[in-house]
């Protein structure tokens, strides 16, 4: 009997890749969102990039989307907003929710808003941001995730 494997952590990249892609468009038909684009786990943050609306009509598949592809060697959730036209009161719920959880698990949440996007009054008057960073670039909002062990590595210890 050859080796089975049950999940996809365990396999290289170049195996891994594939399978969380066509994983993910799974996930995003379901969602109702124009597109949920997974970029990646670049230095233990997973990167989620929205588009078209979200409102209550898939915002807790949304959700549930999300914290399916959290792995617990994820440090982070990074939302890049940016192409994101509308987000009602349900996504605003989704990100409360959705940074509690992550919050139990030990992992992070931050929300990429480039300057003049739609949505970035919206969470500002909601209160998201005072609970959620926000970050107006990608890079900026994953260099933001702390990830353990990388101070010690720097100060020699």
């Amino acid at each position: 009997m050859g080796e089975h494997r049950t999940g996809i952590a365990g396999l290289p990249p170049e195996e891994a890749g594939p399978l969380r892609e066509e994983e993910e468009r799974r996930s995003a038909a379901v969602v109702g969102v124009t597109e949920v684009e997974f970029l990646d786990h670049r230095d233990g943050v997973l990167v989620a990039r929205l588009e078209g609306e979200v409102d209550m009509s898939n915002a807790d598949e949304l959700q549930k989307a999300l914290v399916r592809n959290m792995t617990n060697e994820v440090f982070g959730l990074v939302l890049d907003l940016g192409d994101v036209k509308y987000f009602d009161s349900a996504g605003i719920h989704v990100l409360f929710e959705l940074r509690e959880q992550l919050k139990n698990r030990g992992q992070q949440l931050r929300l990429v808003v480039p300057p003049g996007s739609p949505v970035g009054d919206t969470l500002r008057i909601s209160g998201v941001a005072a609970v959620v960073e926000l970050d107006e670039k990608l890079e900026s909002a994953i260099d933001s995730i702390d990830r353990p062990g990388e101070n010690e590595a720097d100060s020699g210890t």
